[in-house]
């Protein structure tokens, strides 16, 4: 079963992960979902419980905003290069692990090169990444479920739309996509869009 671990910065991605966690808790079920505001309990003890389900998740989700590298200490020194870093223990962790560690690049970020990481989390350099966009933000998370899912099957079809039989020319049936995108094409002038509703899994 997939046990997936959310690491982030608060200040830097909360926003998203707020909704990241959202989705993916109501495809794999909360308990399979490690988010700290989400998953702890009021009075828990915050390193044991973090330590805890870093070594039973199976996927590490690293949520890297446009703050995440340069998130800085009260003295000025960047966080990342603090060993006791929350963010860098939590790489650490999943990698002396060996599971997948995902960098998710929120509204094109760019991934840390290894000359900006320290070398104890300088995988995550070349590892392969997912992008989230703002203007798709639902979009690119449900896609990012679909590769995460290894009992997901490919997309329902298109279920079929009975087209009347009508003489009326400057009327133009069409199908959605897989993700509601409906391309209107009709040179005769104006076009009447009809939407049918289905259902994806």
């Amino acid at each position: 079963m997939t046990n997936i671990f959310l690491s982030y910065r608060a200040h830097d991605s909360v926003y998203l992960t707020d909704r990241l966690s959202a989705m993916l808790a109501d495809h794999f079920g909360r308990r399979h979902v490690f988010r700290d505001q989400d998953s702890l309990l009021l009075g828990a003890l915050y390193p044991q419980r973090i330590r805890h389900a870093m070594q039973r998740c199976t996927v590490m989700i690293a949520v890297i905003g446009p703050h995440w590298l340069d998130a800085r200490l009260p003295n000025g020194a960047r966080r990342i290069d603090d060993p006791k870093d929350w963010v860098r223990m939590e790489l650490c962790l999943g990698f002396d692990r060996a599971i997948p560690v995902i960098p998710v690049l929120l509204d094109g970020t760019a991934l840390p090169t290894a000359a900006e990481l320290p070398a104890d989390i300088g995988k995550l350099a070349h590892s392969q990444y997912w992008q989230i966009r703002h203007q798709s933000t639902e979009a690119d998370i449900r896609e990012l479920i679909d590769k995460l899912d290894p009992e997901a099957g490919p997309p329902s079809p298109v279920a079929p739309v009975d087209v009347p039989n009508t003489k009326d020319n400057n009327t133009q049936y069409n199908v959605a996509g897989e993700h509601g995108t409906i391309i209107s094409n009709n040179g005769s002038g104006t076009a009447r869009v009809r939407m049918k509703r289905n259902v994806w899994r």
